[in-house]
């Protein structure tokens, strides 16, 4: 068994070494806030579209204003 761990600990440390070797080019991201209010209304449209337009969403909150709640929605898409 200790065999076993030892070649799984010697893989990845030889994958994270060939990943560091390598260069990578970085993405460079826009990022947009999109926030909606009177949550619990369908927005899969709004959304369905900024997916086409190449927007992918990173995360999403509830916010609490006085008695109500608003989506806000963060988005990127790459930059090229």
């Amino acid at each position: 068994m200790k065999g076993i761990w030892k070649a799984v600990v010697g893989a990845v440390a030889i994958l994270q070494l060939v990943g560091c070797c390598t260069t990578a080019k970085r993405t460079a991201w826009q990022y947009k806030v999109v926030e909606r209010s009177s949550v619990g209304s369908d927005y899969s449209g709004d959304l369905n579209a900024l997916a086409k337009d190449g927007w992918e969403v990173v995360t999403s909150q509830l916010i609490q204003r006085n008695n109500n709640y608003d989506l806000s929605v963060v988005l990127r898409r790459a930059t090229y």
